[in-house]
């Protein structure tokens, strides 16, 4: 089974690999398969001093949590999504979150 992860996702499972989300993400790749956009990528560099902080990571350790969940990560390129997509998408999230269209679409 495939699924697509968010920022909240990868964030929860880099704070706390060993809860239920990280096991789940790092544990599991004989059963499931995640995916996520590139700007999941930029998400995370954009709050790298609040993970570090919340967490008590150094630089080290973070540069090796973030490794481990990329690592079971299939990233795509946003501009592989057809432009449909991203149409059904905005819909779906105007009201909630349109930051989240990209993992939607």
């Amino acid at each position: 089974m495939k699924f697509v992860v968010d920022s909240n996702i990868v964030f929860s499972a880099m704070l706390n690999p060993s809860s239920s989300i990280g096991d789940i993400l790092l544990n599991s790749q004989d059963t499931f398969t995640f995916c996520g956009c590139e700007y999941l990528r930029e998400e995370i560099n954009e709050h790298k001093v609040k993970i570090i902080k919340i967490s008590g990571y150094d630089e080290l350790e973070f540069d090796e949590v973030k490794y481990l969940v990329y690592k079971q990560v299939d990233f795509f390129s946003e501009s592989t999504i057809p432009f449909e997509f991203w149409q059904k998408s905005a819909d779906l999230v105007r009201d909630i979150d349109l930051g989240d269209i990209s993992h939607v679409a």
